[in-house]
């Protein structure tokens, strides 16, 4: 069967470029013809623009010339690690830029997927953007497989756009249990299945991420990946607390080095096989990252994560949730959580919801239902 996948592949962020490569690896795996379409919109490539500076500078030239001064070298790395792992890694039709672009294509496929990410987020650009749908798709069956909203709730004009765009879809699953009740608000049949990142063992990933050895100069170290700076003394204060009684280093990864200390490790512009590598080599993770989550939990990592305050990760919770983990989510500042997770306990957990994701894949796969 021909399979052809649309993600958030282009946007140069770790945990999009992983799991689109779990889930081509895992489809490939079962013996199917998988293409990842090479979907660049302006809304990708100005992110990572050299040209794109922050609000605070939109005004002021010199603040301009100063910020890009800065991180001009930054995203030049960025560019150069994210496009060899495309190319060396996923398997991609030729790039789009556009809607239009893709119906003119007119690509064929027995299969289309969309997936994973937060493609769906209803604040964010992939959430408007109908290719993120499959609007272009004419012919072969739809399938979203872990798609997220990054929401709990969707206003009425969200839900009515959702549903126009959705209606032809054969099968639909998500990320989180506040996405499968936004979907069966909308009126269609949806399952809750396992981020593609869980689809490849753990020895694949050991494979993968073999030649990365930045993790040998730091000895015995905390993890820390923090996705969101908005408030970083909060999550490294946890860090270098349970850091100082484990009597470990503490390594943060990172694109800014603001809450970073003289006495920190700092890891700049980590590939997606460092990720990988500085997780499964890590003895603790402090993360607010869903991706920083799913890895501590697929090499049994003593881990917590730390969240806001005024707006939940839905898709942490609902992950750590499912598999009986929820106390390693915590708000509370002053919470320093260091105790034993019994990983045998959740082993048959673990096993049965992948089981499920990969039999829901298995079912898209093999129907012979048209849309």
């Amino acid at each position: 069967m021909k399979i052809k996948i649309i993600t958030c592949s282009r946007a140069y962020n770790l945990g999009a470029a992983l799991q689109t490569y779990a889930l081509q690896t895992y489809l490939i795996s079962l013996k199917q013809e998988v293409k990842v379409i090479d979907y660049n919109p302006p809304y990708f490539s100005r992110n990572v623009s050299y040209r794109t500076v922050g609000s605070f500078a939109n005004k002021n030239w010199m603040l301009q010339c100063l910020y890009m001064l800065y991180k001009v070298p930054q995203r030049f790395v960025d560019h150069r690690i994210f496009k060899g792992f495309l190319r060396k890694y996923i398997q991609t039709t030729k790039e789009y830029h556009s809607v239009r672009e893709l119906e003119e294509a007119q690509l064929k496929a027995d299969l289309f997927i969309c997936g994973s990410d937060q493609i769906w987020c209803p604040t964010k650009p992939t959430g408007k953007d109908v290719a993120m749908y499959l609007s272009f798709v004419k012919k072969g069956k739809k399938v979203a497989y872990a798609a997220s909203f990054g929401e709990e709730v969707l206003s009425r004009e969200q839900m009515e756009f959702l549903q126009n765009q959705i209606h032809d879809f054969l099968f639909l699953s998500v990320r989180e249990t506040t996405g499968v009740e936004i979907v069966k608000k909308a009126g269609f049949e949806c399952v809750q299945v396992m981020d593609p990142v869980f689809l490849i063992s753990q020895d694949k990933w050991i494979v993968f991420s073999s030649k990365s050895v930045k993790y040998k100069k730091f000895g015995s170290y905390l993890l820390v990946y923090p996705m969101s700076l908005a408030d970083p003394a909060f999550l490294f204060h946890a860090a270098r607390e349970i850091a100082r009684e484990k009597n470990l280093n503490v390594v943060i990864i990172g694109k800014s080095k603001r809450g970073v200390k003289k006495t920190d490790y700092y890891v700049n512009n980590a590939s997606p096989q460092d990720f990988v590598s500085l997780i499964q080599h890590s003895s603790f993770v402090v993360t607010n990252s869903f991706h920083g989550t799913c890895f501590s939990i697929l090499f049994r990592k003593e881990f917590v994560v730390y969240g806001k305050e005024a707006k939940p990760n839905t898709r942490i919770d609902s992950l750590l949730k499912l598999i009986g983990l929820s106390e390693r989510y915590t708000k509370d500042k002053n919470l320093i959580i260091d105790s034993p997770i019994d990983y045998n306990l959740l082993r048959p957990v673990l096993t049965k919801y992948l089981l499920a994701s990969q039999q829901y894949l298995a079912k898209a796969i093999h129907s012979d239902e048209n849309v």
